[in-house]
């Protein structure tokens, strides 16, 4: 995977979906926002935390291993999009 083919992924997982935001990774997500994706933390009960916003920056993805730095692997961080799971969240 390429930075890029992650950002449009989880995208298009999320198309049609303005109250929902995708786990990405054990204390976060990604939602929509005004149509611009964003990242967003997770709280501890796992609802995303208002305020928590940003903007997925390349420089956190690992382009030899195709992950970001975070994942174990390319196939840890495929897991969160071929077996995609939704927790809600307030609309733009």
């Amino acid at each position: 995977m390429t930075y890029t083919d992650t950002l449009a992924a989880y995208q298009a997982l999320l198309a049609g979906k303005p109250e929902r935001a995708l786990l990405i990774g054990q204390d976060m997500a990604c939602r929509l926002q005004e149509g611009h994706l964003v990242g967003v933390y997770l709280d501890t009960s796992g609802q995303v935390e208002k305020g928590s916003e940003f903007d997925f920056d390349v420089s956190a993805f690992d382009t030899s291993r195709g992950c970001w730095d975070c994942d174990g692997s390319t196939a840890a961080m495929m897991e969160w999009i071929k077996s995609p799971k939704f927790v809600a969240c307030s609309a733009d």
